[in-house]
């Protein structure tokens, strides 16, 4: 998956990203991270915190947000982050494994739906994990 330069242009010590759950933390002003064109899209919309860090990127940032994984036999599978709108029990296999990434920065292993179901609601706080 590409991802985006995000520079730190606040005036903190350091920096957590607590708006687009990217898990990232900038050490100060001119501090740059990589993250997903769509938690990019999110930070750099504080433009008094982050922003981009090449200019360029901005077509990348905007463009469609495709999410990269594999499937159960380690092929790599493009999913539309536009096509993961919906819940995540109407979706299938992929979709879940792409949403999980999109959403929470998790990658999940291929396996069954409801067990994929059962982890996305587990890091969504509507269930308890399945052990």
């Amino acid at each position: 998956m590409n991802t985006i330069a995000v520079k730190y242009v606040g005036a903190k010590l350091f920096s957590i990203d607590n708006v687009a759950k990217s898990g990232k933390t900038w050490a100060g002003n001119g501090d740059v991270q990589h993250v997903t064109p769509a938690q990019a899209k999110i930070l750099t919309s504080y433009k008094d915190q982050w922003a981009l860090d090449d200019a360029t990127d901005v077509d990348a940032m905007n463009g469609p947000n495709m999410i990269e994984t594999k499937d159960a036999d380690g092929a790599t599978v493009l999913t539309d982050a536009a096509d993961l709108t919906g819940a995540p029990e109407k979706m299938n296999a992929q979709e879940l494994i792409a949403y999980a990434k999109a959403k929470y920065n998790k990658t999940l292993k291929p396996r069954s739906r409801k067990l994929l179901l059962d982890e996305v609601m587990a890091l969504a706080g509507v269930v308890d994990p399945v052990n």
